[in-house]
């Protein structure tokens, strides 16, 4: 988690050719001294705390806010005498058109053991060097042929090392690597950085082996590369180092979504959005400018039913350390997204909180199968419950009732009315229904079957299945057009073989029934035929 990194935000600062020269701390968390031993950083520019800091930081970062890309990567620091894992992304500033840069990063510690020979002007001798940790090495010239290799590593492979000496690495190495490290060759030859990768070695039987290396530039008193000491870890003790490594990997592997997702930086203090990634416009269906003008605009989307439930939950401690919040929003194209919310709080020297850095992420596809996952549970319970309790009263209009009230809020109903044929078979009579006011349930009361919907039905003894309801221009729909209705579906109920009724459900807020509830509506009114039958023999 975000908790566990040192975390800053940096501004970059340029000469009048657009080339970094230095940045300044303007945001540090607690974990900042620790993981690179500056003191007193904020405010202050690096090149002031570390005056021979890599030009290589300045340059990467440079790029970030220039750009406007994020980026993950790994470098050694040189004059921290640290190796660190960072991920860069850049700050966007309304006042300003160049980018601030936020620096999420931890020391690879399991490196430190090669930090202290980076930095060593002279070529450690290899008995020096070598230790039960790190004991296969090699020595490589800038054009890949072998000058030294470790009595451990030839015994892995299977050689003398007579029979290696003088041969070029991409004489054991399996080819889908010899690009990679003939490049990794190149750009250590112009940035002396040491890297670290996966490939693959082959051993003299043909066999491969999956291997980590970590390549060293060693230099001469000229300070010119003498040669690439690289250190070869090999599958067992790859495994031991990645399973020390698994878990803090597997808790940075969500930054790898951070552009996928929305990050978002407040100023506490003035309770104002400092920053939102692009992600805000995809995801929100709306532009970023309108939240840095003021924040309650990013309020006023969430769904009203969500809102208090918002502003109280980020208001606590367990949130601002990483407890999310899960709301809805509402777009502008009046669809719903689920959003799951993280907020991180970054504190000042005195311990007070000065900005909180968040990420929201789009959540709306495994909440919606998650819902109808729970819904389907539910539609199951209904109905197995129905169809015992109707096999056991003798009186269906309460079973019925029953049934149909639970269907309202399983689909979002915004009514139901059951008719049963008049003596003269002429009229459909009001039986049952909710959700319609007491003046349209008196003008429902008693329809004629060919001015009805229900009538409609019920004389084709089949079923009405209607969608964009407001766009029928038959008479017959008018009343329902009136009370807002945009689907509508009835059903006849069949006794015997004989029609004895219909049963309609009516919807408000969509303008059709999917497949599912079609199916679900079907089999309700075929329980309420059941009812029905059940009742009459």
């Amino acid at each position: 988690m975000i908790n566990d990194k040192a975390f800053c935000i940096v501004e970059m600062l340029f000469d009048e050719n657009k080339r970094p020269f230095d940045y300044r701390f303007l945001t540090i968390n607690r974990n900042f001294e620790q993981q690179t031993g500056l003191k007193q950083a904020l405010g202050k520019r690096m090149r002031e705390l570390v005056p021979n800091h890599d030009k290589h930081w300045f340059e990467i970062y440079g790029e970030v806010s220039l750009t406007g890309e994020a980026i993950h990567f790994e470098h050694f620091a040189s004059a921290l005498d640290r190796w660190y894992e960072v991920y860069a992304f850049p700050v966007e500033q309304v006042e300003n058109k160049n980018s601030n840069v936020a620096i999420l990063f931890r020391e690879v510690e399991e490196l430190q053991p090669l930090v202290k020979t980076i930095n060593n002007p002279r070529l450690i001798s290899d008995r020096e060097f070598t230790t039960k940790e790190f004991n296969k090495i090699y020595h490589l010239d800038l054009e890949g042929k072998f000058s030294f290799i470790s009595e451990q590593l030839c015994e892995r492979l299977g050689y003398s090392q007579g029979e290696l000496v003088d041969r070029t690495i991409a004489e054991i190495m399996h080819p889908e690597d010899v690009a990679k490290n003939l490049d990794l060759l190149a750009r250590m030859a112009t940035t002396t950085l040491p890297y670290r990768l996966k490939q693959q070695l082959l051993c003299r039987d043909g066999s491969a082996i999956a291997v980590k290396i970590i390549a060293l530039p060693i230099f001469n008193l000229a300070k010119a590369i003498e040669c690439i000491r690289t250190v070869v870890i090999d599958d067992s003790k790859a495994q031991r180092l990645e399973s020390r490594l698994q878990k803090s990997e597997r808790r940075l592997s969500w930054l790898a979504e951070i552009i996928q997702d929305v990050f978002w930086v407040l100023d506490y203090k003035k309770s104002r959005i400092v920053y939102l990634s692009p992600s805000y416009e995809k995801i929100w269906g709306r532009s970023r400018n309108e939240i840095y003008g003021d924040r309650t605009c990013w309020i006023e989307t969430i769904h009203s039913s969500d809102r208090q439930t918002f502003l109280e939950t980020t208001a606590s401690y367990d949130y601002l350390n990483g407890k999310p919040v899960k709301y809805r929003i509402l777009r502008p194209d009046g669809s719903l997204r689920w959003i799951s919310d993280r907020g991180y709080a970054i504190r000042d020297s005195q311990g007070q909180i000065d900005q909180i850095v968040g990420v929201a992420r789009d959540v709306t596809a495994p909440r919606q199968t998650q819902l109808r996952l729970e819904r389907n549970n539910q539609i199951l319970k209904l109905l197995s419950d129905t169809a015992i309790n109707l096999l056991q009263h003798s009186n269906p209009n309460e079973q019925i009732d029953n049934l149909l009230n639970r269907l309202i809020p399983l689909l979002q109903l915004k009514c139901y009315y059951f008719y049963l044929l008049t003596e003269d078979k002429m009229h459909l009579q009001l039986e049952l229904s909710q959700g319609i006011d007491e003046a349209t349930r008196h003008k429902m009361q008693t329809v004629k079957l060919d001015e009805s919907v229900c009538g409609i039905a019920f004389k084709s003894q089949g079923r009405l299945e209607i969608q964009n309801l407001q766009n029928m221009s038959s008479p017959q729909y008018d009343l329902l057009r009136s009370l807002g209705i945009t689907a509508h579906a009835c059903y006849t109920v069949i006794v015997k073989d004989r029609a004895v009724g219909a049963i309609s459900f009516s919807r408000d807020t969509d303008n059709s029934f999917n497949a599912e509830e079609i199916t679900l509506l079907r089999t309700v009114s075929n329980l309420v035929s059941l009812a029905m039958s059940n009742y009459h023999s």
